[in-house]
């Protein structure tokens, strides 16, 4: 049977594979600036951890949940603002404007 819980690391694992995969592309071949990495983080990862969100919503209300789309947003605010690993998520979502995913669900 499926869980919701299954969902929800299947989904933080793939995004978490697709940004390492597009920064190290980025970074060797295509010299991408910061605001074309924003863009298709911001377009393709996201979109991708909130596809079916009305149906797993409820899912969310666990913190062992929220942690794994915490940290993939979290991948995805030191990719644009180029920062260390070690800053906090709710610094990098100021620094980068982003609104945390966690609200947005």
């Amino acid at each position: 049977m499926f869980r919701l819980h299954d969902h929800i690391i299947y989904a933080a694992e793939k995004s978490s594979k697709l940004i390492h995969t597009l920064s190290k592309a980025a970074k060797l071949r295509w010299r991408f600036k910061h605001e074309t990495i924003a863009t298709i983080c911001k377009s393709a990862i996201l979109t991708q951890l909130k596809y079916g969100a009305p149906v797993w919503n409820e899912a969310m209300n666990f913190e062992h949940n929220r942690q794994k789309h915490i940290r993939v947003q979290s991948l995805i605010n030191i990719r644009m603002a180029k920062a260390f690993r070690n800053t906090s998520s709710e610094a990098l979502s100021m620094v980068t404007g982003m609104t945390p995913i966690i609200i947005k669900l």
